[in-house]
C-alpha cells in the first residue's frame, strides 16, 4: 500500500526531474497541469477542464470563471451558468459547508450584505481568500479565467469598498480541516510542503480526484503524510490539499520569510 501511495503522490504532487533545479519565471509561462486538471498559457490565461461530479476548485479561479460569462456568452466556456449554483466552502472557524448562493456575494460580500462571507473576510481567514471550494457540475465542460495562477497578492491587498484587505503573511489558516490550493508562490518558493506548512501541525491530508470522482487516501494513508517532504512542481499548481491541522499559522510568514532569524550575523572578532 505505500508503494501504491507513493506512486499517486509522485504523479500529484513530487517534483519530477524534468524541473530544473531553479525555477524561472518562464517555467509558469505555459503549463500543463497534472492529471487532465487543465493548463495555463502567458502566465494569466487559464483553462480547467471540469468533470462531471464533484469538483475541487481555487474559489478565486471559480469567480473569475463567472465573470467572463455575459448572459448567454460564454467567452469560450462550455460550462452552463447552474455550475454555479452549486459552489460550497468549507470553513474550519463554523466546522461546517457554506453554500455560497451566488459568486457576486464572495466578490461584494459587504455591498451584497453577506455577513458570513463578510465576516471572514474582515477577519483575514486564508480559507476565504485563498482556498478552495466544491463545485459541482452535471456533465463534462470547460471553465476559463484570465487572473493567473497566483491567488493572492504578495504585497498589500485593499479593497476598502467591500472591507477586504490583506497582506499576504496576515492571512491565517484556522485549525482544523482546510482547502488547500497550490498556487504560484508555494512553487516558487521551492521547498517542502513541511516548510510551507510549517508551525500548522499538519495532522493528515488528502487529495479529491476530479477525474475519477474518488479520495486518494484512505483513513490509514492520510495521517501518514507522505510526500510532505518534497517539493512541489509548477504541473501541480491549482491542485488543492485537503488539511487538517492542530494550530493557527500563517503560510505566507513560512513562504516570504528570507531568513529565519530576524538579525543578521555578528561582526567578526
Amino acid at each position: 500500500m505505500r508503494r501504491l501511495f507513493t506512486f499517486f503522490i509522485g504523479a500529484l504532487l513530487i517534483c519530477s526531474l524534468s524541473v530544473s533545479a531553479t525555477l524561472t519565471r518562464d517555467d509558469f509561462i505555459r503549463i500543463t497541469f497534472d492529471n487532465n486538471l487543465g493548463s495555463v498559457t502567458n502566465n494569466m490565461h487559464v483553462t480547467i477542464n471540469v468533470q462531471k461530479g464533484w469538483n475541487v476548485l481555487p474559489l478565486g479561479f471559480i469567480a473569475d470563471a463567472k465573470s467572463r460569462y455575459w448572459g448567454n456568452y460564454k467567452e469560450g466556456q462550455t460550462c452552463d451558468m447552474a455550475v454555479f449554483d452549486n459552489v460550497w466552502m468549507y470553513s474550519p472557524v463554523a466546522k461546517n459547508y457554506y453554500h455560497i448562493p451566488v459568486m457576486d456575494d464572495w466578490v461584494y460580500p459587504k455591498s451584497r450584505e453577506n455577513n458570513f462571507l463578510l465576516n471572514e473576510f474582515r477577519n483575514k481567514y486564508y480559507h476565504v481568500y485563498s482556498g478552495g471550494a466544491w463545485l459541482y457540475s452535471s456533465e463534462n465542460c470547460i471553465l476559463e479565467g484570465d487572473n493567473g495562477i497566483e491567488l493572492t497578492t504578495g504585497g498589500l491587498y485593499d479593497n476598502s469598498m467591500e472591507d477586504k484587505r490583506y497582506k499576504y503573511d496576515e492571512l491565517v489558516l484556522k485549525a482544523g480541516w482546510n482547502f488547500v490550493p497550490i498556487q504560484m508562490a508555494m512553487v516558487a518558493y521551492e521547498k517542502p510542503l513541511k516548510d510551507i506548512f510549517e508551525g500548522c501541525g499538519v495532522e493528515r491530508y488528502n487529495i479529491w480526484d476530479n477525474r475519477d470522482q474518488k479520495w486518494l487516501l484512505n483513513s490509514q494513508e492520510m495521517g501518514q503524510l507522505l510526500g510532505f517532504d518534497q517539493k512541489v512542481e509548477p504541473a501541480v499548481i491549482f491542485k488543492t490539499l485537503i488539511v487538517k491541522t492542530s494550530r493557527d499559522c500563517y503560510l505566507g510568514t513560512n513562504m516570504f520569510s528570507q531568513t529565519s532569524s530576524s538579525t543578521p550575523p555578528a561582526i567578526p572578532n
